[in-house]
């Protein structure tokens, strides 16, 4: 049957495609207008947070004199308020030193003191993930950053360390507790800093604030405290020389910058050596000094403060000792339980002790255990007086790994100067002979970063024999 042809119009548009052009389709006279379907809101996308580029990928570059010079005289400028001159000082010292991270901080806060917040926290922003132990209690504390801490600016750097926290909390438990340093004259090293030391990543994470003109510095995530070691050093006095006549020590809880109390002795006559034992609660010192009879002299450093200790006594659980004298330094750190008698290791399982190599008899002694219990490595270091053949100190050492399980050492090294040797949470043995470490995966090692050590190696004066 054939439809009439309105009828077959109205038939067409029933069956026409819902997206038929809308030319085709009449408007509707009857109905209410349409409210347009609802836009979907699309949500702004966060910028990508970059990774925290923690640490320390060298041994930061010499200052030179004129950088130094340059950032005295800026600093005269600063304190009297001439904030414009000392920026262009700041500003000089580091395009002198780019490398030179005190004058950086320093032009940070000429620019936050003449309010240009932008530039300061451009300057601040590398220095907080480089090295967040010396700069972020800076940045929290400084009075010249307080308009900068107020701003914007500043809220998203505080924002920002929290992510350089978080970083540096891993690199803690996973890094290799290490020293980065670099030779000095005097005494002193050139550079000395406590932390980890990350392999794969080959970085060095600094954990607790640098102690201008320390000879030893260590920094134990296991017991959660850092400690650096300062001795006044002279060249000669009647017939000692060097003779030590103060020690200064500061020590830090790791998740805290803030130093514990200081600790200063200061002698009349000399000190001979000291001698720091880490542990969780803080560090005791012991000391000699002739000037005051002939026992040693014990101290306590904890957060309530110093107070005398009782020789011989303990710091609660001390698996970390740093002997520090003008010789230089060593590591004296014990796995609980294990301890060397003669030449053979004696272990706390109770077992039959296990034999080493002769030549660690007679000398001192520094265990580490691999964090699965199945391999120690033992350092053992000698120095004495050699005043026939020639005049002064002569330091040797024996090194050897021993297998747990079967109750076997081997000798790995041996030969004149000092040596230490320590595991990483992760199992790798390292081994520094001398002022060289390497990651000890075959008869000679793997090398490591530049300048990171496991502690300051020991330097032998003119004179030990009171010639």
């Amino acid at each position: 049957m054939r439809l009439p042809p309105k009828a077959l119009l109205h038939t067409l548009l029933a069956l026409a495609p819902f997206n038929c052009p809308a030319a085709l389709t009449a408007p509707p006279t009857s109905r209410a207008p349409q409210a347009p379907a609802p836009t979907a809101v699309e949500e702004p996308t966060k910028p990508p947070v970059a990774p925290v580029a923690l640490g320390l990928d060298g041994v930061p570059s010499p200052v030179s004199r004129r950088a130094r010079d340059a950032n005295t005289a800026a600093l005269k400028a600063h304190r009297a308020g001439r904030f414009e001159e000392s920026a262009r000082g700041f500003e000089e010292a580091v395009g002198l030193s780019p490398g030179y991270a005190l004058a950086r901080f320093n032009l940070a806060c000429a620019r936050a003191r003449l309010g240009q917040l932008d530039a300061a926290a451009t300057e601040l922003a590398p220095l907080l993930e480089r090295d967040p132990s010396e700069f972020e209690p800076r940045f929290l504390e400084d009075e010249d950053l307080a308009a900068l801490r107020d701003a914007p600016q500043g809220a998203a750097l505080r924002e920002r360390l929290h992510d350089v926290d978080a970083a540096a909390r891993t690199a803690a438990a996973r890094g290799l507790p290490a020293v980065m340093w670099r030779a000095g004259a005097h005494w002193a090293p050139d550079v000395l800093r406590a932390g980890v030391y990350l392999h794969a990543e080959r970085r060095f994470v600094p954990l607790v604030p640098a102690l201008p003109g320390a000879q030893s510095a260590f920094a134990s995530p296991a017991l959660g405290t850092g400690v650096a070691v300062k001795l006044a050093i002279n060249d000669c006095k009647f017939d000692f020389c060097p003779r030590i006549e103060g020690v200064d020590v500061k020590v830090w809880k790791l998740d805290d910058a803030r130093a514990m109390a200081p600790f200063h002795y200061q002698s009349s006559f000399m000190v001979l050596g000291a001698k720091v034992a880490l542990g969780p609660a803080g560090a005791r010192v012991e000391l000699y000094d002739p000037a005051v009879g002939t026992d040693i002299l014990a101290f306590s450093i904890s957060g309530s403060g110093v107070s005398r200790a009782r020789p011989g006594g303990s710091q609660g659980p001390a698996r970390a000792v740093i002997d520090v004298d003008e010789r230089g330094a060593a590591l004296r750190a014990s796995a609980e339980g294990f301890r060397v008698r003669g030449h053979v290791l004696v272990t706390p399982d109770g077992l039959r002790p296990i034999d080493l190599a002769a030549a660690h008899s007679g000398r001192d002694h520094a265990i580490s255990v691999s964090p699965d219990g199945r391999a120690a490595v033992v350092a053992s270091t000698r120095d004495r007086c050699e005043c026939i053949k020639f005049e002064g100190p002569v330091f040797d050492y024996v090194v050897s790994t021993v297998d747990l399980a079967t109750r076997k050492a081997t000798r790995i090294a041996a030969g004149e100067g000092t040596a230490a040797a320590a595991f990483d949470p992760e199992g790798s043995l390292y081994v520094q002979l001398g002022d060289s470490l390497r990651r000890w995966t075959g008869v000679d090692g793997e090398p490591v970063m530049r300048g990171v050590l496991l502690v300051p190696p020991e330097e032998a004066p003119s004179n030990c024999c009171g010639l």
